[in-house]
């Protein structure tokens, strides 16, 4: 498996540095267009994601999440390139606002991130990089995408009335999503494997949150994949039927859904009534679907039209 061998290769080179057969930091682990992601890019951003989600830098962790930090650096740099294409990259300015927001929010003092990450033995601008790819990434959804969107009056009043009837003795859920898409051609196997370590991860004690920011391809990932209070009636089948379920704090087995495969963190359950139907969030929640489906759909072209080599393969 591609995983495996990626994590020979990077246990590898971490245990014989000083040998003259030792594998090169700058050896390509992949090959996206123009760009070359190295095993130095994998093996830092690999401990950069334990370290924000609080998880210990054991090899059976690292192991885990290898795969999907690999895939996830090819999708950073094609999002880059289409950023670039449409002259949206982050000015310098916006990545240290950025930067900065990252540390207040974590209630980091100013500057703080650097000196914690130089401390781990994480490189700083494995960090600055990943910042760099989400910024590009929500000025194409904010500033690309989000302008094209048409919801029309009726139909906001259409799921309005359609939730206010299914609300009559139901329950409101809230909940985070952790979303893995399934890769053009299929793969979902694969993906299953990769979904089944991130929950293994998150059981052994990593924050969901942190890893729905880092993972997920649902617009919630910004927000720690959380999709604040939802009745049932707006939900697939089987996510229904685990939520149904679930105790509060649960965290699904993989779930298959139609765009790949999803995590579902429940945080709490109270009752819902017609009265808590809020018209803007339905009109939020409308457009958020319509700006999924676009996103999908750009991602979809972006890979096909991407020459993608995977140089770590069996």
């Amino acid at each position: 498996m591609l995983i495996k061998k990626l994590f020979l290769i990077l246990t590898f080179f971490a245990a014989s540095m000083a040998s003259a057969n030792a594998v090169s930091p700058m050896q390509p682990a992949a090959l996206v267009n123009d760009a070359v992601i190295t095993i130095y890019d994998v093996q830092h951003r690999i401990d950069l994601t334990l370290v924000q989600t609080q998880t210990a830098r054991t090899q059976k962790n690292r192991l885990g999440i290898a795969e999907t930090v690999l895939e996830n650096l090819i999708l950073e740099h094609i999002h880059l390139g289409e950023s670039e294409r449409l002259g949206l990259l982050p000015s310098p300015r916006e990545l240290t606002s950025a930067i900065s927001n990252y540390e207040s929010e974590r209630q980091i003092p100013a500057g703080g991130i650097k000196k914690y990450l130089d401390t781990e033995g994480i490189d700083y601008q494995s960090f600055v990089a990943s910042m760099r790819a989400s910024l590009a990434w929500q000025k194409v959804v904010l500033e690309h995408l989000r302008p094209q969107l048409v919801i029309t009056d009726a139909e906001v009043a259409h799921e309005v009335a359609r939730e206010k009837r299914a609300l009559a003795n139901s329950n409101a859920k809230e909940v985070r999503l952790l979303l893995l898409l399934l890769p053009e051609g299929g793969g979902q196997a694969a993906l299953l494997a990769r979904a089944t370590e991130l929950r293994n991860t998150i059981l052994a004690g990593a924050q969901f949150s942190e890893l729905a920011r880092q993972f997920s391809a649902d617009l919630s990932a910004q927000y720690g994949g959380d999709l604040g209070w939802l009745s049932l009636v707006n939900l697939a089948p089987p996510i229904q039927q685990w939520l149904e379920n679930a105790a509060d704090k649960a965290v699904s087995p993989p779930i298959r859904i139609p765009e790949g495969i999803a995590l579902f963190k429940l945080l709490e359950t109270r009752k819902a009534s017609a009265a808590t139907v809020n018209q803007e969030a339905i009109r939020n929640r409308i457009g958020n679907t319509k700006l999924q489906t676009k996103i999908r759909a750009l991602e979809r072209s972006l890979q096909q039209e991407a020459v993608i080599d995977r140089k770590l393969k069996l």
